[in-house]
C-alpha cells in the first residue's frame, strides 16, 4: 500500500505548492473584493476599421508595384 500512497501524497502535495504560486503571483486575497467583468460589444466602427484594414490588406498582397 506504501508504493502508491508515498507518490500519490507526493504528487498532491506537489500541486497544491504549484496552486500556491499561482495565487501568490496573481495577489489572491482571501475574501477579497471580487472584480467585474464586462463584455463589450462590436459597434458599426468597428467593422467599419476592419473592412478598411482587410481592403488595404488586399490591396497591398494583389497591387502590382512597379519593381
Amino acid at each position: 500500500m506504501f508504493p502508491i500512497i508515498i507518490p500519490l501524497f507526493n504528487i498532491a502535495l506537489s500541486r497544491a505548492e504549484d496552486l500556491i504560486l499561482a495565487m501568490e503571483s496573481r495577489c489572491y486575497t482571501p475574501g477579497g473584493e471580487r472584480s467585474t467583468f464586462s463584455v463589450y460589444k462590436a459597434l458599426a466602427k468597428d467593422y467599419l476599421v476592419l473592412f478598411i484594414g482587410l481592403l488595404f490588406a488586399f490591396l497591398l498582397l494583389f497591387y502590382p508595384f512597379p519593381f
